[in-house]
């Protein structure tokens, strides 16, 4: 047993400080990303700390009827506790899309300042929207229990490509407007149907924490074109 501990110990010292490496690193590198956009040390501080609080904020937007197939085991007997009667009724629910303050909203809200402090790059936004869309709606699985679910990384470094690829600058703007908005169109408001049957009460569009792949697209796409 002592050997054990022994061998545990140090493990256990190294994920804690791996974690607290990067709590400290993280806000960090996100701070760094804001500040690549443009933004001033006190409105990066704002979006940092709104961004946060915001991922526990989900906004309800409207509400639809689903009704959905619910297997019944009938128990009349004993016979029929050894051998259940199975049978289905359809049963109504309500789902309701809502959508994250901090993973979804603020994303856009940051969209939209960059598009209107760089408007000479409309088609290249436009454009890479466009692309960015195509891509995640293709990639998007809806998984039940989870929501919908798309390769990490592969919509960052699209979004990181098209900014380069494309002629104009500055680069990390078309990234961040190209990768955010194409995940939030492509990956989430496109398979809306195809969640709502899930049996879902909430379906939250960038509701996976802050850290959700909306958020997440738009960091890693600035990071890849500084």
């Amino acid at each position: 047993m002592n050997h054990r501990r022994i061998i545990n110990l140090p493990l256990a010292a190294i994920f804690f400080l791996l974690f607290l490496l990067v709590l400290v690193i993280l806000p960090l590198i996100i701070s760094g990303v804001f500040r690549m956009l443009g933004f001033s040390p006190w409105q990066t501080f704002f979006l940092f700390l709104f961004s946060l609080i915001g991922s526990v904020i989900n906004i309800p937007v409207y509400s639809v009827k689903v009704k959905q197939s619910v297997q019944e085991a009938r128990l009349g007997s004993f016979t029929d506790f050894l051998y259940p009667q199975r049978s289905f009724s359809r049963q109504e629910m309500r789902s309701t899309i809502a959508i994250n303050l901090g993973g979804a909203i603020i994303p856009v809200i940051i969209s939209i300042y960059l598009v209107i402090n760089n408007p000479h790059l409309m088609w290249q936004y436009l454009a890479g929207i466009v692309i960015m869309t195509t891509i995640c709606y293709k990639l998007a699985r809806p998984v039940p229990g989870v929501g919908i679910s798309m390769p990490l990384l592969i919509p960052p470094v699209v979004a990181a490509l098209i900014a380069i690829l494309l002629p104009g600058s500055p680069q990390q703007a078309i990234a961040y407007v190209a990768g955010v908005n194409g995940v939030i169109i492509g990956a989430d408001i496109l398979n809306l149907r195809r969640t709502i049957g899930m049996r879902s009460r909430t379906l939250s569009i960038g509701g996976a924490g802050t850290f959700d792949g909306i958020f997440l697209t738009g960091i890693v796409a600035v990071l890849l074109t500084a």
